[in-house]
């Protein structure tokens, strides 16, 4: 069962919280880097660690590797993965 995304309102009262400096440090990092397809395993164990902070590296990364127009992925990609983060 898809999980509803969290506004964007929502995100960035939790991303702009002081105790959250770590996690904005994190995402920034993620955001610049350059991701491709030889750091796949590298953001699927991302992805699969218990830490938030590495989660959300290894789902930027994803993104960045899978980086395509289509929508349809996009929407699902947003509800599956990235929703499951709003619920750790």
């Amino acid at each position: 069962m898809p999980i509803d995304p969290i506004s964007l309102e929502t995100f960035n009262d939790v991303y702009n919280k002081k105790e959250n400096e770590k996690l904005k440090r994190t995402v920034e990092e993620a955001l610049l880097r350059i991701f491709t397809l030889r750091d796949l395993s590298f953001v699927l164990n991302e992805i699969l660690s218990k830490n938030l902070e590495k989660q959300h590296f290894g789902v930027i990364g994803l993104r960045k590797i899978l980086d395509t127009e289509n929508d349809q992925f996009n929407e699902k990609f947003n509800a599956d993965v990235v929703g499951c983060l709003d619920n750790s």
